[in-house]
Order: C-alpha cells, then structure tokens, then sequence
C-alpha cells in the first residue's frame, strides 16, 4: 500500500495534499535486492510523493545492523543524495516512501548491501472526478461595469467557507476617495454583512477570506462596486478497485470563521457531474473528520480499493476510512461493500473536545457507515473493539486481529468483511503506545490511537506496505 506522511498548514492544506498524493502520475515499481547481499532482511512499502519524479532509487548500508541499528544512505538518479534511513523505521523525504526491515542475518557494509527500485509513470489507482483546492476556492473579482473608479481587488485568499454550498460575496464602496479615504462594505449572499469594512490600501480579513483594494488613477465614488464567489473546498474520486470496479468516494470543507476546520467525508455510489455534492448518489450527511485550521502532521495510506487519512494533531489521532473493505460475502450477494469512517458524527466537534461523539470510526459506531446495498448502517460495529479486550497468548505473543465490520441487531451478528489494512492491538497495559511500531512476520505497522485515547482497547495497528 503506498503511503505518505506530510506537515500541512491546516486543514484545507490536508485535502489538497491527499488529492494530489491520490492523483500523482509517478509511482514505484519493485523492490530488487542485491544479489550478493549478506543481511537477509527486506524493503516494502516504496512509494513515490506527489513530486516524484522518474528516476532510480539505490539504498546502500553505511552501519551495520538489524532494526533500529543499521543505516542506509538513499539516493536518487535524478533527486540526489537525501537523508539516511534507519533500518526498522518508517522512512519518507518528501519525494519517496519505504521502509527496510532487518531480517535474521543483520545488514553489513562489507559488499556493501544494496537495494534499488524504479520510479515511473503508471495507471493511477484513483481519478478525480471533481477538485475544488482549498488554495483556489475563491473565484476573480469582478468590477461592476459601472464603476467610475480604476481601483482593483488583489491579494484575495479563502480561509474558511461557512456555508455548505457557493457564497457571492458584495464589496460595495460607502465612502468615495482615494487611498485610505475611500471604504468598501461587504456583504454575503448567504451571511449578510461580514460586520467590518475595507479600507482602500489596508490588508483587510474578516476570518473568511482576506483582500487588498488597491487604488488606481481615478478615486472610487460612492456605488462602485466588485463581486466574487466563494465555494468550500471539496474533492470526490474514483477508485479503480480490481480493474472493472468503480468506488466512489469524497470529502469537503464543513467549516465556520473560528471555531472548527472540518471534513464532511462520504462515500458515493456512482458520479453526476451536474449534482451538487450533497446530491451525488447514497450522499448522506453523516460523519466528519476533525481537523484544524494550524500546522499538522497527516499520513496517507491508500490502495486501488480504499483511502486511509490519520490527521495527527498533536496528541489527537484523526481516523478516516473510505472505501470497500475486504467482504465475506460474494460480489453476487453484495456487489458494493463500501465503508465510511471518521471520528465524529456531529460536524461542529472540535480538536478540543473530549465527548462521546469524537471517537475513532474503529472504535465505536457511531463513526461508521457501511453501505449494505440499498442504504447506509448505522449500527455497523468494530470487532473484537466492541467487545473484548484481547490480551497476550499463553506463549506471550501480542496478536495482530484484522478489524472486522458487523452488524448487530438484536443479539445477532451479520459479519461485513475486514476494514482493509487494519488491525486490532492492545496496549499491554502501556507496554505498546503511539510511540511504538509493530513488525510482524516482515510486516510493518504503525500505532495509531482512538482520538485522544490511549490504552487498553484504544490501539489500532495499520499496515504499511
């Protein structure tokens, strides 16, 4: 499964960086070892960043040693020499992805052990179907026809869409003059008045948007006036699935000026170019993902069948699953077994609060939909998260268990299919924390929380490949 994980600014940053990681044309190909190589451990998990370009990579051990020892330098044929990877942990530069595994015979410099992978352009695993980026959701301002003044409107960035859909918004000039005389209202077709003015020449930012009007040679008067649209962010993409499935999925600013900086995250059951997004097919308003409007970290994890996001904002885990799982039952007995996950059902939940609402899709059901057929479930839970806390075998071993989707009414059990890549782990009474990875049979995994708890029940394990 090729991942990423990225610093982003804030929230609209978090959608466009996994739209563009989701849509990148280049990707990597197969890991080759080195024929003469002495330590037998692997590579897994190559993949290239939404800037890679075509090139070869070669990793060449510079310390010896198994996991959390031994040392590669990484460098590609076009990109150069970057930053060293450490055997056994989770590696990404901005440009590719990977992580080495040590194995029973540690790696050694003597030869000195190698590996290289190629990087080129290859069928994406999903198209985007719509994109409206956070960094282009405002549209050019318009001058009324019959403005007298020459004056212009720059500098014009979208923070924050309050409305669900497009909002025309109306500077329309109260005082006539020049620079720092001449004062501009502001008006929305869905909010009103923003409640503050623009002053011509002044950096202006009402929280949803900011501008600088400009003046020209001529003053404005009183009734010039300029116009523009702002629309929220939103992007909705298909999943190639096994070559003849077509999977659906999106997610779209759910936001105000203050207080929360959300996605609203759904799964589609087909795509009408025409149709609002809160008109495409199966859309139900639902479930959101919590995010922020600062500086935060998000991993990435995505197949040809389904997306994984972790927005990880300091000590808050986000979780968002949209896609097909792996089902029980056939293609003939359910023909699209898509999931939607995230950690809210209640879109106006912050990073702050701590109810019973903001809780991991994985966790609890409340934060998860499966889609059975005809209509979304509302009752689909997590197993073993909704019932036992399982803990260490007789042998001491701490077990991996896929996270299985179920429906239960009524004291009985529909059993869905496994949440793709996602793995049920205990925290051993903090003996395995976010802090930790998990390798396992040449796999590796990495610890994510429910929101912001930790503890016994309150692990999950993805898998990075």
């Amino acid at each position: 499964m090729p991942w990423t994980r990225k610093t982003v600014g804030n929230s609209g940053e978090a959608a466009d960086a996994v739209a563009a990681f989701l849509t990148r044309l280049n990707r990597a190909g197969a890991i080759t070892p080195n024929a003469g190589n002495v330590g037998n451990g692997t590579v897994f998990g190559a993949s290239a960043d939404t800037n890679g370009v075509v090139e070869t990579w070669t990793l060449v051990c510079t310390t010896n040693g198994g996991n959390g020892v031994g040392v590669f330098s990484v460098t590609g044929s076009v990109s150069g020499a970057q930053a060293a990877a450490t055997v056994g942990i989770p590696y990404f530069n901005g440009i590719v992805s990977f992580t080495i595994l040590g194995g029973s015979v540690d790696f050694t410099t003597g030869t000195p052990d190698d590996f290289t992978f190629d990087v080129a352009a290859t069928t994406q695993n999903w198209e985007e179907q719509r994109g409206f980026a956070s960094t282009a959701r405002m549209g050019s301002p318009t001058a009324d026809p019959g403005n007298t003044g020459n004056g212009t409107v720059g500098s014009l960035v979208g923070i924050a869409s309050e409305s669900a859909t497009e909002e025309t918004w109306t500077l329309n000039c109260t005082t006539g003059g020049p620079t720092g005389v001449a004062i501009f209202d502001v008006d929305g077709s869905v909010s009103g008045d923003a409640g503050s003015d623009v002053v011509v020449g002044t950096p202006y930012d009402n929280g949803r948007f900011s501008l600088l009007i400009t003046a020209g040679g001529v003053d404005f008067i009183t009734g010039d006036k300029f116009t523009f649209t702002q629309r929220p962010f939103e992007y909705i993409f298909k999943g190639i699935g096994s070559g003849s499935d077509e999977i659906y999925i999106g997610y779209k600013e759910k936001t105000n000026t203050t207080t929360y900086f959300n996605w609203d995250i759904q799964g589609f059951t087909g795509y009408v170019g025409a149709n609002q997004f809160e008109s495409q097919p199966a859309y139900e308003a639902s479930l959101y993902s919590v995010q922020t409007d600062g500086s935060f970290d998000i991993l990435i994890v995505e197949n040809a069948r389904r997306i994984i996001v972790v927005p990880i904002i300091g000590s808050v885990y986000g979780q968002i699953y949209l896609g097909w799982i792996l089902p029980t039952a056939t293609p003939s007995q359910w023909d699209y077994p898509i999931l939607k996950g995230g950690d809210s059902d209640i879109a106006t939940d912050t990073i702050g609060s701590t109810g019973a609402s903001h809780v991991a899709w994985w966790k609890d059901a409340q934060a998860s939909e499966i889609y059975d057929n005809s209509s979304w479930q509302l009752n689909s839970d997590m197993w073993p998260y909704e019932f036992y806390t399982v803990r260490k075998t007789e042998g001491g071993d701490l077990p991996l268990i896929p996270v299985t989707v179920i429906n239960k009414t009524s004291g009985q059990f529909a059993i869905y299919g496994e949440a793709d890549g996602c793995y049920y782990t205990d925290a051993d009474d903090g003996a395995i924390t976010i802090a930790d990875s998990i390798i396992d049979d040449d796999e590796f995994f990495f610890i994510v929380q429910n929101v912001f708890r930790v503890g016994n029940n309150n692990l999950m394990a993805l898998k990075l490949e």
